[in-house]
């Protein structure tokens, strides 16, 4: 599955909370940056009528009326909220928010999805899991999910763990490209628990150049010996990067349905945007070093 890069079009999801306001600070400074068009949308729930048989017509007529004015007012809220941030589409959806942002997470429809991280501390959050959680795992296109900010977005360190594995590689690819566009230091992470820190090192650096070609000297590398999970955490935690990217990839028969994957993981438990890159088959290797990175420039498409 193809990923274009950069972004033509992107979307960001609007409900008006303030980690919300913050993603569509981040989406507009990107928006800029990459010249995109930037959609706002918002999805509305519908509201649930429980009414006696004999008043259903009567009910139903009203229920109608209070969805379209509640429906009318978001729109000019999102018109506003939009105009704030320079040029913007927006529109408004009814209908369940997970199940409809994830079918606007297409390649058809964006290139690039930005929402905002909630707190997870209710108990339904703890146990299902939160919007962006469910989001990053059905989104076919790359999620930047931010929360409340003060301050503007800046991403100067972008830090990518890697496994070795080809899911891995895709989420280096696109978060080298990503750190060459923004001017960004790129930091690879890999942490490892079995053999020598010199095999590990050496492991790193031959994957980083099958994945990225002549692309790979500009990149720092982190070796850290642990628990994955646990490090990769640690490591965002301690101050040392502005943006976290990782592949979402769901691995079949594994404990990552019931306790969610490391990207959903890091977006419960880091202060920092998480950037989630889909999984949709593995890298292209930088088979020639001079051409690094692999391009489809008919379509735009960033071949990973």
């Amino acid at each position: 599955m193809p990923i274009h890069f950069p972004p033509r079009r992107i979307l960001a999801a609007m409900d008006f909370s303030p980690a919300a306001r913050s993603a569509l600070a981040a989406a507009a400074s990107l928006r800029a940056l990459f010249r995109a068009r930037l959609e706002l949308v918002c999805v509305q729930e519908p509201e649930a009528i429980a009414v006696e048989p004999e008043l259903m017509g009567v009910e139903l007529g009203v229920s109608l009326r209070r969805e379209k004015e509640r429906t009318d007012l978001l729109r000019r809220r999102l018109r506003q909220a939009a105009t704030t941030r320079g040029p913007a589409a927006s529109r408004v959806f009814v209908g369940a928010p997970i199940d409809t942002l994830s079918r606007l997470a297409i390649p058809s429809r964006a290139d690039l999805v930005v929402m905002g991280i909630h707190d997870s501390h209710d108990m339904g959050s703890a146990i299902f899991g939160t919007t962006s959680e469910a989001v990053v795992r059905r989104a076919q296109v790359p999620v930047l999910a931010v929360h409340r900010r003060r301050d503007p977005l800046k991403l100067r360190r972008l830090l990518c763990p890697v496994n070795l594995t080809p899911y891995s590689g895709r989420a280096l690819a696109y978060a080298a490209r990503l750190a060459e566009a923004l001017g960004a230091t790129l930091r690879a992470l890999h942490v490892f628990h079995d053999g020598s820190d010199d095999e590990a090192w050496r492991s790193l650096k031959g994957f980083l150049r099958l994945t990225l070609g002549e692309a790979a000297r500009g990149v720092e590398t982190m070796v850290v010996r642990g628990a994955p999970r646990e490090e990769i955490v640690r490591q965002a935690e301690r101050g040392r990067c502005d943006l976290l990217v990782l592949c979402e990839h769901l691995r079949p028969w594994s404990a990552d349905r019931l306790l969610g994957t490391t990207a959903e993981l890091a977006l419960r438990r880091t202060s920092i945007p998480v950037l989630a890159v889909p999984y949709g088959g593995p890298a292209r290797p930088a088979e020639d070093a001079k051409e690094g990175l692999r391009f489809e420039r008919r379509t735009g498409a960033f071949l990973l």
